[in-house]
């Protein structure tokens, strides 16, 4: 009994906890991927808030470049007759979708009052429900613009194309 605790009190011994202690290089190693990490996080949020920067910005000119009157023609797209056979593909502004006709008119009257021209579709035999939508217009482009007003106007929209 006397020799385990002699063992356990030599102060030259040393206990193997785990592995080896590490080198200078592997610290290097180490920070390197850490640093490479945070380069890859901080790239992806630059790029993310650039593409939100792009597109206050577009929003912004678009809001700017119109005339604050409120008439129906602010909104409304120059239509171009094409003499084309197939079928070409339009897009529509869409506010909703309603299965009473009475929330239908009345988001048809208050796209009215704010100057818009919308168009207010009758259930079919395919869709039970009233639409209440803007356009057509011929891009896509054109379509967003106007749904982004909508949308800084608390009329949440969405664009939808059909030929």
């Amino acid at each position: 009994m006397n020799e385990i605790n002699q063992s356990n009190s030599d102060p030259k011994r040393e206990f193997d906890w785990g592995p080896p202690g590490n080198s200078v290089f592997d610290s290097i190693k180490e920070y390197l991927v850490y640093l490479i990490i945070v380069l890859l996080l901080a790239a992806g949020a630059w790029f993310l808030m650039d593409i939100n920067a792009r597109k206050v910005s577009e929003a912004k000119d678009i809001i700017v470049t119109q005339p604050a009157q409120k008439t129906e023609k602010n909104f409304e797209p120059q239509v171009k007759t094409t003499t084309q056979q197939e079928p070409q593909i339009k897009f529509l502004v869409q506010l909703g979708a309603f299965a009473d006709k009475k929330s239908a008119t009345d988001a048809f009257e208050a796209l009215k009052e704010h100057g818009f021209s919308p168009e207010l579709s009758e259930p079919d035999s395919q869709f039970e429900i009233y639409r209440v939508s803007l356009g057509p217009y011929m891009s896509e482009p054109e379509a967003e613009m106007v749904a982004e007003k909508l949308n800084s106007l608390d009329f949440h929209s969405f664009v939808i194309e059909f030929r």
